[in-house]
C-alpha cells in the first residue's frame, strides 16, 4: 500500500511539473552563476551530504546533493531519504536544513562565487526555485539570497581552525553557534515573503536589489535569528520540527538584461498563436529535453514540449526544420558527435511520428565543438533548432 501511495505522488509531481512548467525557448544566457541547475558534478553522489561534489558549489555543515545518476535511494532523483520530488531541470537538485527546533546551530547554508562581482549601484534580479521536502514537518518564510564580498569564515570551519581554537569534541556546538552569529546577522538581498509549505511544486523565490559593489559570493540559506524565524506546524503535532527544502534553477544578472531575457522570451504555448512568429534561420534551444543517462533515448517527461514543437510545424506547413545536437566536453571527441547525433536523430525522429514528413527534418550532431557556457555543462548538453523555408 506504502509503494502504491508513493506512486501515485510521484505520478501527481510529473503532472503538476509538466501542466504548471513554462517551456521557453532561450536559455538564461547572462546568468552569473556557474552550474545553475546542478547537473555537473565531480563525483555522482552515492550518500546525503556530498554537496562539495557539485562543480563550483560548497556547504556551510553538510548540505545534501541529489541526482538521477546516483542508484542509491537516498540520493537519486525523484526518489530520496526525504521525499519525492523530479528536478525542476535536468536531474539533479541540492538540499538544505534551514531549520530545526531542537538545535538551533544545526542549519545548512550552500554558497557558490559569481562569474564576476556585482556592479555598484547597478540594479540586479536573482531567483531560485524550492520545493518542501515531503519529510518536512513545518516550513518557514525566511529562505533567502545573501550576496557578499567574501564567504563568511563562519561557513567554513577547517582543521587549522579547530586546532588554533583548542577545541574538544564538546566544545563543538558551542564553537558553531558563536562562529553562525555571524551568519545570522546578514540581510539577504531576496527573500521569501511567504511560508514555504509546498511539497508537490517548485516555487520561485525572486527580487531585485541594489548592489553596493565588489559582492562576489552567493549564500543560500535561513538568515533569521533562532528566535526570529516565523515557523508554521504542517503535521498537527508535537514532533520535534524539521524543515527541509530542495534547491534548483539559481538565476542571477543585471535587471536590465533580464527585461531583455523575457521580452525576447516565449513559450512554445505563445507560438501557437499563429499571428506569432519564430524568426527564421534563429537557431532556438529545446529547453527541458531530457535523455535518459549518456543515452540518445528521450525522457517521457519532454514528450509535452517536442508535442508543442510538432503543433507548431503542422501549424507553419512552409517551414522546414534542422535539428542539431551538442554535448559537454566529457567523453572522446567521436563518441560525443554520435552522441549529439542520435539525440537530434531522436527529435527527428519522434516528429516524424508524430505526422511531420520527413523532408521537411534534417538533423546533425556537433558533439562538444559549440559550447555556449564555459561553466555549466548542463547548457551545453542541449538540442537546438532552425527554421527555414
Amino acid at each position: 500500500m506504502a509503494h502504491i501511495e508513493m506512486l501515485g505522488v510521484i505520478s501527481m509531481k510529473i503532472i503538476l511539473y509538466i501542466s504548471f512548467c513554462l517551456i521557453s525557448l532561450i536559455s538564461h544566457s547572462q546568468n552569473l552563476i556557474k552550474n545553475s541547475s546542478f547537473e555537473s558534478y565531480n563525483v555522482c553522489p552515492v550518500f546525503t551530504g556530498q554537496v562539495r561534489n557539485v562543480k563550483f558549489w560548497d556547504a556551510y555543515q553538510t548540505a545534501d546533493y541529489f541526482n538521477g545518476c546516483s542508484e542509491r535511494i537516498n540520493c537519486s532523483v525523484p526518489y530520496n531519504s526525504f521525499g519525492t520530488q523530479l528536478a525542476k531541470t535536468g536531474k539533479g537538485y541540492i538540499g538544505i536544513y534551514p531549520y530545526i527546533n531542537s538545535c538551533p546551530t544545526c542549519r545548512e547554508y550552500v554558497y557558490t562565487t559569481l562569474i564576476k562581482e556585482l556592479e555598484k549601484d547597478t540594479l540586479y534580479y536573482a531567483e531560485m526555485s524550492v520545493s518542501l521536502a515531503d519529510y518536512s514537518t513545518g516550513a518557514i518564510n525566511s529562505l533567502g539570497m545573501f550576496f557578499s564580498d567574501s564567504i563568511p569564515q563562519s561557513m567554513i570551519i577547517t582543521k587549522s581552525m579547530w586546532k588554533k581554537n583548542n577545541l574538544k569534541i564538546g566544545d563543538y556546538k558551542l564553537y558553531v553557534q558563536k562562529l553562525s552569529h555571524k551568519i545570522f546577522n546578514n540581510t539577504p538581498q531576496v527573500c521569501s515573503s511567504i511560508y514555504l509549505s509546498d511539497a508537490l511544486n517548485w516555487v520561485t523565490i525572486s527580487g531585485t536589489f541594489k548592489a553596493k559593489g565588489g559582492e562576489k559570493s552567493l549564500i543560500i540559506g535561513n538568515f533569521s535569528d533562532f528566535m526570529e524565524t516565523d515557523v508554521i506546524n504542517l503535521k498537527g503535532s508535537n514532533k520535534k520540527l524539521k524543515i527541509y527544502y530542495y534547491i534548483d534553477d539559481i538565476y542571477v544578472s543585471k535587471f536590465s538584461d533580464y527585461n531583455k531575457l523575457i521580452n525576447n522570451q516565449k513559450s512554445f504555448k505563445d507560438y501557437l498563436d499563429t499571428s506569432i512568429s519564430l524568426s527564421i534561420n534563429e537557431s532556438y534551444v529545446i529547453n527541458n529535453l531530457n535523455f535518459e543517462y549518456n543515452s540518445y533515448i528521450i525522457d517521457t517527461s519532454s514528450y509535452k514540449e517536442l508535442d508543442r514543437l510538432y503543433d507548431y510545424l503542422k501549424i507553419n506547413i512552409d517551414y522546414k526544420i534542422k535539428i542539431t545536437g551538442h554535448t559537454d566536453s566529457s567523453g572522446s571527441i567521436e563518441y560525443n558527435i554520435k552522441l549529439s547525433e542520435n539525440r537530434a536523430k531522436s527529435v527527428s525522429e519522434y516528429l516524424i511520428s508524430k505526422g511531420i514528413k520527413k523532408d521537411r527534418i534534417s538533423y546533425s550532431g556537433k558533439g562538444s565543438e559549440h559550447p555556449i557556457s564555459e561553466f555549466d555543462d548542463s547548457r551545453n548538453r542541449r538540442v537546438e533548432f532552425i527554421l527555414y523555408k
